[in-house]
């Protein structure tokens, strides 16, 4: 076997490891509560209160699960985010989420659903998993997505001026009552400019993963490594010299025992 197989296989399963690189989408929404039922969250809330926040995922932050080619569930192991404000109040998600994307000949669909025991969101900072949020778009005329992969950019937004308005689902709800939720509005927009985002993944002459990811001059960043996107542990810390970081897995085969893992997933946090 040639002696440079190794590095070829590792990098192509590199090329696909979640965390790696890929497109941060950043969606935010205002909506009214156009039907309050009970008292969500303790709280009595006005019929049309407006409620806005954002939702973010990364289109490589998790691993379609179904085989269907039309039909993708993606459960994050983190790299996803949400949050919602009204009356001086933020519910914020899990970061594991479970996304869906429907790419049918009849029709196509867009859910995020989070909350539950395990994927507990917060209210006003404190983790209650009754919280359930679900947001459901679908497009009755099956022309918004192209396969059943995370779409980037997002193909459904909502403003008043655009036309026709999709039929939507958006609740926000814990044992309390539920706020069924209107879009007014649904739009990508620019994330953070000084969040860590990986921009290019390669190999090294020996073989070594190497990552090159966006940066502040000055900062310090975290660098940690995972084969299963469950267990992560920080490998090193650089700080950053310029706007473009580049970092070299050099001691990867050393932590493997010697041989290359059949998979290698990393991913980088601001540590200033």
């Amino acid at each position: 076997m040639s002696p440079h197989r190794p590095a070829l296989v590792l990098a192509a399963l590199l090329a696909a490891a979640t965390p790696l690189c890929g497109e941060e989408v950043m969606l935010a929404f205002e909506a009214e509560a156009a039907t309050v039922v009970g008292t969500p969250f303790g709280i009595d809330v006005p019929r049309l209160t407006t409620v806005t926040g954002t939702f973010t995922y990364q289109t490589d932050g998790a691993i379609d699960s179904n085989s269907s080619p039309d039909r993708g569930e993606y459960r994050f192991a983190g790299g996803a985010t949400f949050t919602a404000g009204f009356l001086g109040h933020t519910v914020t998600g899990s970061a594991t989420p479970l996304i869906e994307v429907q790419d049918f000949s009849s029709s196509e669909t867009f859910r995020y659903d989070d909350g539950g025991d395990e994927h507990a969101m917060s209210f006003d900072g404190t983790p209650d998993p009754s919280i359930d949020l679900w947001l459901s778009i679908t497009d009755g005329s099956a022309s918004s997505l192209a396969g059943d992969s995370l779409p980037a950019p997002f193909p459904m937004p909502f403003a008043p001026e655009i036309e026709p308005r999709l039929p939507h689902t958006f609740s926000l709800a814990d044992y309390g009552g539920t706020l069924l939720l209107q879009l007014v509005r649904l739009e990508q927009i620019e994330g953070d400019p000084d969040r860590p985002i990986v921009t290019a993944v390669g190999l090294a002459g020996d073989g070594a993963p190497t990552l090159e990811f966006r940066s502040r001059s000055g900062n310090r960043y975290g660098i940690e490594f995972s084969t299963d996107l469950e267990i992560w542990v920080q490998i090193a810390q650089v700080e950053a010299a310029s706007a473009l970081t580049e970092f070299t897995d050099s001691g990867l085969a050393g932590r493997s025992g010697g041989a290359l893992p059949g998979r290698a997933c990393y991913r980088i946090r601001a540590l200033d």
